[in-house]
């Protein structure tokens, strides 16, 4: 049996509940484990957007249902694992990559920024987590956190995504190590760069919210290409996966060389907010 066998394999029948998923890279996500014969739970909290996604999903003859709830919040975290426990009685595999980001200085910001990013990136992992976990735990399962390579060292105008993102390490950090007698595996995928979807908003500094600018002038993931690697941590067992040149070397000077990085940042600070738009 091949390598691509074994995968599919693998994936088939399991339960999946993957957070954000209705648009983005969690609905690319979900399409490719659903190829691969896994039992899918797509979540957003527009209802609209995620019965057009499983509407997509179920007319190409896959095995997916939908549950409209906010994850940021304790009492939708909770409908959405025991609205998946019913549909298919089990959850194999937890990806929280429900997410939200912002721009805009330190002392530009409402608090209203700050509190919305970890209520989101933070709040919204930790609750499915919470609620998914005795059944990933019967089922010798996986829960992955997408984090951004924002969450390795804090950018300049992005002090409540990068400090968001890097909350997310300490949490999978501990529980890798509370839960390896569980045999629970932990992911952590440090998204680069990433192609956007048209309509994606940023939360502004007075915490309205506007459309990110196409990226240009820069290499960017494919949506493809991060559900690829997301699909290939949980099929390996790895912890972290820093994704594109870009995030590794970042990743590998932050450790390295901590000053080189800050005077690089402030060489080039301009370029960088034009690249994060």
């Amino acid at each position: 049996m091949n390598s691509e066998a074994k995968k599919r394999l693998f994936f088939k029948d399991k339960v999946v509940v993957i957070t954000g998923s209705s648009k983005g890279i969690g609905k690319v996500t979900a399409k490719l484990l659903c190829t691969y014969g896994a039992r899918v739970i797509i979540n957003g909290r527009n209802a609209d957007t995620v019965n057009a996604t499983l509407a997509e999903l179920q007319s190409a003859g896959f095995e997916a249902r939908g549950a409209a709830y906010d994850v940021s919040t304790s009492e939708g975290s909770r409908k959405l694992i025991e609205e998946s426990l019913s549909y298919f009685g089990r959850i194999d595999i937890l990806v929280n990559n429900a997410g939200m980001s912002m721009r805009g200085n330190i002392d530009e910001l409402d608090p209203l920024v700050f509190e919305k990013m970890f209520c989101v990136n933070v709040m919204g992992s930790v609750y499915p987590l919470i609620y998914a976990l005795p059944h990933i735990k019967t089922s010798q399962g996986s829960v992955v956190f997408v984090s951004s390579v924002a969450g390795i060292r804090g950018l300049p105008g992005l002090s409540a995504y990068c400090s968001s993102k890097m909350a997310l390490r300490a949490i999978a950090e501990s529980m890798r190590l509370e839960l390896r007698e569980d045999n629970v595996h932990t992911g952590l995928i440090y998204v680069g760069y990433a192609k956007n979807e048209a309509g994606k908003l940023y939360m502004s500094s007075d915490g309205s919210f506007k459309p990110i600018r196409e990226r240009k002038n820069i290499k960017t993931l494919s949506q493809e290409e991060i559900a690829l690697a997301i699909m290939d941590n949980i099929y390996r067992r790895n912890f972290i996966m820093v994704l594109s040149g870009l995030g590794r070397l970042n990743s590998l000077m932050q450790r390295i060389s901590p000053q080189f990085v800050e005077w690089a940042l402030l060489k080039n600070m301009k370029k960088i907010k034009q690249m994060s738009r």
